[in-house]
């Protein structure tokens, strides 16, 4: 079955031609010509889809006659995510807009100076609301992996921009512990997926959809050390050009990592019950292997 390996299918050639088509004819043009890309994905890259009917049917319990156009959605939104990502990022997402439940709890973070850490999952598009929140008197810190950081820098300097958040790469030495550590303690908000996994990372397994799934336990290790406020944060897309960003209010960590684990995954499953067409994770989150 399909692992994830901490690559993100696409590559810098096509995120290039994303960007360019985007400058010269719009979002708007961009959302057109994924009609076309979709249909290719949906049809000639079957490992997706399969993995998506087990999980949507199984787990979600949609009906069956329903599915090939959830799963056709779905790829059509994940391709809007990255479009709206790479707008923001390069300057041209003025039309890209939010409504919000709880943003203004993460202000008064800001406010006091206090580092937090946002924690979010491959649902929806995080990424997107890490652009359109603004007048924050903070500095952002995204944790990402090393290749992932060097796709976006390299796409960035090819086009002159600069990110509104600092990047804190996954590296195999840790040294990325130090810098999460220093960035808290420096008043950033520091953004982190907590859904997904790499082999030979601690896991702890939690029920998800009815049975049991593993889960990165990290984050939330790393909650309960240093103290610090923590918030689930998501961003959903519910219009052309806007998304829905909700975040929970940020408390301290008073219990084990084990059970703020629990609370998210709760929360996560909530969010894909409720949108389970922007459930962007194309493996098999039950498998035992």
């Amino acid at each position: 079955m399909a692992k994830w390996t901490g690559k993100t299918r696409g590559n810098t050639l096509g995120y290039g031609i994303i960007i360019y088509a985007i400058k010269i004819f719009g979002l708007g043009m961009g959302y057109f010509m994924l009609w076309f890309v979709s249909f290719y994905f949906y049809f000639f890259v079957p490992t997706n889809r399969r993995i998506l009917k087990n999980f949507y049917f199984n787990f979600v319990k949609i009906p069956k006659w329903k599915i090939p156009l959830v799963i056709y959605k779905n790829h059509i939104l994940l391709g809007q995510s990255i479009i709206d990502k790479m707008a923001l990022l390069i300057g041209v997402g003025d039309k890209i807009g939010y409504t919000n439940d709880g943003e203004h709890h993460l202000r008064e973070l800001t406010k006091n100076k206090q580092g937090a850490f946002l924690i979010s999952g491959h649902v929806g598009n995080w990424d997107v609301a890490g652009n359109l929140l603004k007048g924050f008197d903070a500095n952002v810190s995204v944790v990402m992996y090393q290749n992932e950081h060097e796709k976006i820098q390299k796409l960035l300097e090819a086009q002159g921009s600069v990110p509104k958040f600092k990047v804190i790469p996954i590296g195999e030495d840790l040294s990325h512990l130090i810098r999460i550590y220093t960035a808290i303690k420096g008043g950033d908000l520091v953004c982190m997926h907590a859904d997904r996994y790499m082999k030979d990372m601690k896991t702890t397994e939690i029920e998800f959809f009815g049975q049991p799934a593993k889960f990165p336990i990290g984050p939330f290790q790393l909650i309960e050390k240093l103290k610090a406020p923590y918030s689930f944060v998501f961003a959903m897309k519910e219009s052309r050009f806007s998304y829905f960003f909700s975040a929970t209010k940020p408390v301290i960590a008073s219990k084990p990592a084990q059970d703020i684990a629990v609370d998210f995954v709760h929360l996560l499953e909530e969010k894909v019950k409720a949108y389970p067409e922007q459930w962007y994770n194309y493996y098999n989150f039950h498998d035992k292997e």
